[in-house]
């Protein structure tokens, strides 16, 4: 079973996000890393996420306008794609007008992933097809566990 890390931004809203989302992935039977449940009490947190990177095969970037002023998320997002993880780039349900787009665009660490397909929660779409959330997530999960071609290369 594949193993899935998730990188968000660890605010509030955001960190139940990831908590919910943890949570339909684990209940899905896949295999999850999350800093919340998977980094040891007193433990170098940077290292805790640099082997929960590369003990992954793909990396859920949530994205939002905070995720991009993180250090820490950006981090992340660079380790994965220098180990040549999955991204699978989620744009989150809550953040103002401001383009992810334009900011994916402007960040030395993302920039690139703009060409991606993103599971736009904001919005409830892929390529402008409209879903509910519950077949999005359901959408997410099959991506995961049955991969296609198109998928992984």
């Amino acid at each position: 079973m594949p193993r899935v890390m998730i990188s968000y931004r660890n605010l509030d809203g955001q960190r139940d996000f990831a908590l919910e989302l943890e949570q339909r992935l684990s209940d899905a039977g896949i295999d999850t890393w999350l800093d919340v449940k998977d980094i040891p009490r007193l433990s170098r947190w940077e290292k805790e996420i640099f082997k929960g990177i590369i003990d992954s095969d793909y990396v859920i970037l949530c994205l939002s306008p905070e995720y991009f002023e993180s250090e820490t998320c950006l981090f992340e997002c660079y380790i994965a794609r220098g180990y040549g993880k999955t991204l699978l780039p989620i744009i989150t349900p809550f953040w103002n007008a401001q383009s992810i787009h334009e900011l994916i665009a402007k960040s030395e660490t993302t920039r690139g992933i703009e060409h991606f397909t993103y599971l736009n929660l904001r919005v409830n779409s892929i390529y402008g097809y409209r879903f509910d959330y519950d077949e999005a997530m359901e959408r997410l999960i099959h991506s995961i566990k049955q991969p296609t071609n198109a998928d992984i290369n």
